[in-house]
């Protein structure tokens, strides 16, 4: 596995500014030395250009001087010009008083005839015809002639009487390169461009050694066009400059070639690129430091910063602001010292929420095992106790106390009065139990305490005297003042049982015990307590309590069938209780444990909320099938429980139309007023209100007339007979004529066969309900096709 290679922020932010500025640097370099270089060139080329027009200066100086010495000479001997036989005496001065000596001089007469020398050769007539031709300006007063020898000729003239007297010099060329001043000091050449374009020499001021000899040889046509080259041989420079001899006697071009050391030149060119590259890298090197000295400081920081973070996820929050803190700069401030300074401030928040979430937690987990309201255990953290204490063994007494009617403090006074009398009594109860006991709220209205060593009759005498302590407690309530009691079951460890599941459940059988017997008393365990129907009072309440937490309650639905029409419109809605089996087991011993220990309430308000649910569910299918739902007495009597309901219906958007409510005549007697005020609120939402089980009980026919009722469902008892009993034929036909003049519907219900059926239809029933109609089913079975109402019998 190939590893990463680790490169620091400081050591990347180096190289790649470093790198920059090589790049750049090496350019400046190469730029300088180009300018250098240039520069050089351009020198060179204006010397070159300067010893040219030198030369060219130095023949027409020396054709001054020879026209001087021409005027004076002639001027001199002017009587002698007449006679031609005279002319050497004019040459012999013109000779003495030469400046540079003279290898030829010819003499011409106005009209160009040579008078000197006298016995001329061709050669000569050849100079002569060229001046005579080409002398047309000042620039073409002297020719270079390599015939025999180089020499160079001036041409002269002398003005007299309206006449010109040519006379022609001739200097040996070297002599005369020689007092060329540019010249001192240097070599020259001259040299000729042959026909082959190969180059041959002419003249050389110098004796011809291995170096000349060697710089010739290795001279072509385009140096000697170009005008310089640079020849190196055995560690010496030799600077090599050529123009071209304008004026020549030859019809191949001629060069003068001048040859010069240049080392001296070199090493200053040299030297200056030297000076170039060591500036260059001592900029880079000045540059690389001060990038250093200002970048070293931040980019530790940020380094450093990288490195300490993981102190923050370790909660090492003061060394790392140490960290940070001594590492800043003291007197220049940049970017990392903000990020510094951010990343403490950070710390410091950091360190305040870890400090927030451990308090955070530990509220938590003193919340996951205390009640909030009362402070004390709840119902978890009391199990691990007292699992702890059965563990070591531990004798004690387990009490299970239950507030009697306490339901009745919240409904008559609210929740505020209620939770005041619990935590009161929590409160007491701390109290009066010894320190090492163990104090919890088990449930809503339910504390559960464990206390050590406490024997049997101990236990009796410490229930009575809670029970007596209690009685002193008052809890003003809206319109009175509560009192509370307690039912209390006990249970002694080892001795009752030594599991914790076991001691709970006795405690909770004798806790129903003392319920049943009363109240306001406590029952400690005795073997006889495992009586069969202690057993299944306790199985009901214990079911009463847990059902629907446990998902034990189910909804069937019973048709009832509209006799008018033959369709069937709307169900009634039943509970069922699923067994451990997954059977299905009437509710009806539940129903009378949940309403005589305070549960009804929680069974009523989840019927209602499937009912409603189930109702969703048609709707979305367009199905508008009614619902009848049982209220118990004291659900209906509750007015917090009837606010919950319509509270419900609103939330839902569900038309009251499909609702009906069926409630007993004992659920209005309490009071009767508050019965029409439930009524009126149901009624209000839409919904439909139904009498049920009227003709049994304390029914009366006051309740048809003062009620705002919708229907009246006649007891099976009425019904089930009627073929073979004409008293209760008579009754059923009274009521159905009563109820019709009242505005009323009528509901028979047990109707088990079609001739009963039949004769109810005959008497004036508006609707049958029994098992000939139709026997309650689970909502899969009945709604299976999403559309019910058109399902006109489900007699089979």
């Amino acid at each position: 596995m190939v590893r990463n290679l680790y490169v620091g922020i400081l050591s990347k932010t180096l190289l790649s500014v470093t790198g920059l500025l090589l790049l750049i640097f090496g350019g400046l370099v190469a730029l300088n030395y180009a300018n250098i270089r240039h520069f050089f060139e351009i020198e060179r080329s204006e010397a070159i250009h300067h010893q040219q027009a030198l030369f060219n200066e130095h023949y027409v100086d020396v054709g001054r001087q020879l026209q001087l010495l021409t005027n004076i000479s002639a001027s001199h001997h002017t009587n002698l010009l007449q006679d031609h036989q005279q002319v050497p005496s004019i040459i012999q001065a013109i000779e003495h008083d030469a400046p540079l000596p003279l290898t030829e001089l010819i003499a011409l007469t106005p009209s160009n005839q040579m008078i000197w020398p006298t016995a001329h050769n061709d050669h000569e007539q050849m100079i002569a015809n060229w001046f005579i031709k080409n002398n047309k300006n000042a620039h073409n007063n002297w020719v270079l002639d390599c015939y025999s020898q180089c020499n160079v000729y001036f041409y002269t003239q002398f003005d007299y009487q309206g006449k010109s007297y040519p006379f022609i010099y001739g200097i040996d060329a070297a002599t005369l390169y020689r007092s060329y001043s540019g010249s001192n000091h240097r070599g020259h050449l001259l040299m000729e461009i042959q026909a082959d374009h190969h180059v041959a020499l002419l003249y050389s001021s110098q004796r011809i050694n291995a170096h000349i000899g060697e710089l010739i040889n290795q001279t072509t046509e385009h140096e000697l066009l170009s005008g310089l080259r640079d020849f190196v041989s055995a560690g010496q420079a030799t600077e090599l400059v050529s123009f071209q001899i304008s004026n020549t006697t030859a019809q191949l071009p001629i060069f003068f070639v001048q040859f010069n050391t240049i080392n001296g030149l070199i090493a200053h060119f040299r030297q200056a690129n030297r000076n170039n590259v060591i500036y260059g890298i001592c900029s880079l090197v000045l540059a690389i430091l001060l990038l250093i000295a200002l970048l070293r400081h931040p980019l530790v920081r940020v380094r450093q910063l990288t490195y300490c973070l993981p102190m923050l996820a370790s909660s090492s929050f003061r060394q790392f602001r140490q960290v940070i803190v001594a590492s800043r700069s003291s007197w220049l401030i940049d970017e990392s010292d903000k990020l510094g300074e951010e990343a403490v401030t950070l710390s410091y928040q950091l360190e305040h929420l870890e400090n927030q979430l451990q308090n955070r937690a530990a509220e938590l987990e003193w919340l996951a095992g205390h009640d909030h309201l009362t402070q004390l255990s709840n119902r978890r953290d009391f199990e691990q106790l007292l699992q702890k204490r059965i563990r070591s063994q531990t004798a004690g007494c387990l009490m299970m106390m239950d507030l009697d009617n306490f339901r009745y403090v919240n409904d008559l006074s609210g929740h505020h009065c209620g939770d005041q009398m619990l935590l009161q009594i929590g409160q007491l109860l701390q109290r009066m139990l010894p320190e090492n006991a163990i104090l919890a709220r088990f449930s809503g209205d339910q504390f559960a305490a464990y206390i050590d060593d406490l024997t049997p009759l101990l236990a009796k005498r410490f229930v009575e005297r809670i029970n007596y302590r209690l009685g002193e407690l008052k809890v003003a309530g809206r319109e009175a003042i509560h009192t509370a009691s307690m039912s209390i079951g006990v249970v002694i460890f080892p001795e009752h049982d030594t599991t914790y599941a076991g001691l709970i459940s006795k405690a909770d059988m004798c806790l129903y015990q003392a319920k049943s017997q009363g109240k306001h008393c406590g029952v400690i365990y005795e073997r006889e307590h495992q009586s069969g129907d202690l057993i299944q009072r306790h199985f009901w309440l214990d079911l009463a309590q847990h059902a629907i937490e446990r998902q034990q309650t189910v909804l069937y639905f019973q048709p009832i069938m509209d006799n008018r029409i033959d369709q069937i419109r709307h169900y009634e809605v039943l509970l069922r209780i699923k067994d451990d089996n997954g059977q299905m087991i009437s509710p009806y011993e539940l129903i009378i444990a949940a309403e005589n220990n305070g549960y009804i309430f929680d069974i009523d308000l989840w019927v209602v909320r499937s009912a409603l649910s189930r109702l969703e569910e048609n709707l979305e299918f367009n199905c508008r099938d009614r619902l009848a739902i049982n209220l118990s007495a004291r659900s209906f009597g509750t007015s917090s429980v009837i606010a919950q309901i319509v509270a419900e219906i609103e939330h839902r958007a569900i038309p009251g139309e499909l609702i009906i409510f069926e409630i007993t005549e004992t659920a209005a007697l309490p009071d009767f007023a508050k019965a029409q005020e439930h009524i009126e609120k149901l009624k209000s939402m839409g919904c439909a209100i139904a009498l049920d089980d009227f003709g049994v009980g304390y029914s009366s026919f006051h309740s048809l007339r003062e009620l705002a009722l919708d229907y009246v469902k006649i007891d099976g008892s009425f019904v089930h007979d009627i073929l073979d009993n004409h008293k209760n034929r008579y009754f059923v036909r009274s009521l159905c004529r009563i109820a019709h003049d009242l505005g009323l519907l009528t509901i028979a219900e047990y109707v088990e066969n079609e001739q009963l059926n039949q004769e109810l239809c005959r008497i004036g029933v508006d609707f049958s309900q029994g098992y000939f109609i139709g026997k309650p089913m689970p909502a899969e079975q009945i709604w299976a096709h999403q559309n019910s109402s058109q399902v006109l019998s489900l007699r089979q």
